[in-house]
Parts: C-alpha cells; structure tokens; sequence
C-alpha cells in the first residue's frame, strides 16, 4: 500500500490538503498529525497496516500544503476539530474512525465527545483524549467555597460544561495569572508576525534539517527528511517552511477543562479507544510501549509490549484494533 493520492479539499479560507491510502471502498480511517508536523507522519505507519481500509492523512489549516488561515483570524483550538467536521463532510462520511497522533489525538478526542455518533474507533498515539489542563483546581471547603454542592452543572441537551469553585485560593489565582501571561505574549506575538509579514527566510536543506533535529531530539534524519518533504517549499534561495509562522505558539485562545471534568468527558465518547504510548530507550530503534484501551462501559486497562520497535509496536497492536469489534481481544 505504498501508492497514495493527493486531496485538496475546499474550506472558506482556501483548502485543506490530505493524503489518501487504499480503496475508497474500504472503512474510513482519518489520520490526524502532531503540533507544527503534516500528513507525511503516517508516510512510514500506513504500509504496515491492514490494506482492507481507505487512510485519509490531512494537513491541519495552516500545516503541510494546506492553506494558512485569513490574516487577523488566530488557530483557534475548537477550529482545528471543526477542521474534521469539514473534511467529513466534503468525503461525505457519516461514520468513521480516528487515529491521532500526539495533538492529532487531543483534536480527534474532543471531535469524539462532540460527534459521538460519528465516530467509530478513536486510536490514539503518544496522547491523550483530551487537552487537559495540567494543573488542577486544587480542592476548596464548603466554607471556602460559600455555597454548598457540585462544581459542575451539565446543561440540558449539551455536553457537560466545568465550572470552577466559588473560593479562589492563593494557588488557583497563580495558576489564572500565568495563563493569562502566556495568552498575552502569544497574542503579541501574532500581532509581531503579522507586522513583520513578508518572504519567509530561505535555509539551505541540510540546515534546515540540522535545526528540524536540534529542535526534536526524538525525530531521526530519515523521519526529517519526509516531513520536510511536505512541510517545506523549494525556492531558489532554498527552502522555506510551509507552517503559518503564527502557529509557533500553541492556541492562544485554548480553554482546557480541568482533570476533574475527565470523567464526564469520558462519558460522552461513544467509540472504541485505544491509547499507545511510546517510551524510547537508549537505543532509539527499541522502544517501551503501554497501551490503554476504553470502551464507555469499561475503564482503562494498560498493558505492556516491552523491547519492541516502534513501528512493529504500532503495527500489531494497531491492526488488532482495526479488525476487530471486541477490545478485549487487544489486552
């Protein structure tokens, strides 16, 4: 399956680019990449895996060859899974699966929870389900609190929406400002692109690649190579990156729900899900791999494939995944 065809499809600010594997035949399987990579992630995973399934692999707004957003309009998380919603609809798929690689995963996890009934199977790599915020509101008294009761309130006909307690301890008002820092330098720093916005600097390859490693010490030359294949353009001063410069920072605009709102999350995912995390060791060819799996009447299971590589990890215990409708035959 090492044939592929390219897609361009047609969204209000330009198009979203994609890669396609297989038979349009086959069950669907979207294929969503990580923060600032593009399609050309899946390049090595795709062959590996069963050929009986159509592998569509797209470039986020503003990643790979799809356009960048309008000037003026930031990379709102929430616009990223709308980006999925988009591309269903142009495939016209009413039911599909997801396989997300570490912000892909995050993405497609919340796409899950707002459209539950179009997904399928939701695996994910290196990620979690969720954008969770890493700091959790730490636990406050009733009396601290002023009024006694839940945290949260679900809304009649919506996904459940988290509040925070009423009491704001020395801690949380931390936690709030330095978010709030870190929005202002990101909003800062778009307006500083913005302004500066001209032809994008042309590197020699070999040293764009060099600083591609520098700045990714887990990406092999090989892996670099494909992704700049794809995320990168040849001029004649060299070649210049595709990304939207205004992507550096991660959403600015993002509102992580707090751990405490996991579980109700969780409830809203109707799919099958099976996590995989990789652990390098020493020698990058061998790696640790846990995995999880998750069905809305089951918690999370991890198991363990240690001393295997990377790609033979994600191939088998993928493929079991795909062909399979129980998930305890994966564990």
């Amino acid at each position: 399956m090492g044939l592929f065809s390219e897609l361009k499809l047609a969204v209000p600010w330009g198009h979203i680019a994609a890669k396609a594997w297989g038979s349009q035949k086959g069950s669907p399987i979207l294929c969503l990449h990580g923060w600032l990579d593009n399609a050309n992630s899946f390049d090595r995973l795709i062959p590996l895996l069963p050929r009986d399934f159509y592998y569509v692999a797209m470039d986020f707004g503003g990643h790979g060859l799809s356009s960048h957003y309008s000037p003026g309009l930031p990379y709102y998380y929430q616009n990223f899974v709308g980006e999925i919603r988009r591309v269903s609809a142009a495939l016209k798929w009413d039911r599909f699966s997801i396989m997300g690689h570490s912000f892909g995963g995050t993405v497609g996890g919340m796409f899950s929870c707002m459209f539950p009934e179009m997904v399928d199977k939701l695996i994910l790599l290196d990620s979690s389900p969720f954008a969770l915020d890493s700091n959790p509101l730490p636990r406050v008294s009733r009396m601290e609190r002023g009024t006694p009761g839940a945290s949260w309130k679900p809304l009649s006909g919506t996904p459940p929406v988290c509040t925070p307690p009423f009491g704001v301890t020395a801690r949380v008002s931390q936690e709030l400002e330095n978010l709030l820092t870190y929005k202002r330098k990101a909003i800062e720093h778009t307006l500083l692109v913005e302004q500066a916005a001209g032809e994008p600097r042309a590197l020699r390859p070999q040293e764009m690649l060099q600083r591609l490693l520098k700045n990714n010490s887990h990406v092999g030359e090989e892996c670099g190579e494909l992704l700049l294949q794809r995320g990168a353009t040849q001029v004649p001063a060299g070649l210049v990156l595709n990304r939207d410069r205004r992507i550096a920072w991660v959403s600015a605009t993002a509102l992580l729900p707090s751990r405490a709102c996991r579980p109700l999350l969780w409830r809203n995912v109707h799919s099958r899900v099976f996590i995989l995390f990789i652990h390098f060791q020493s020698t990058p060819s061998i790696s640790s791999a846990r995995s999880c799996v998750h069905t809305p009447s089951r918690s999370c299971r991890p198991t363990r494939c240690s001393s295997r590589s990377t790609e033979y990890a994600l191939e088998t215990r993928t493929s079991k995944l795909l062909h399979t409708r129980s998930v305890a035959t994966l564990t």
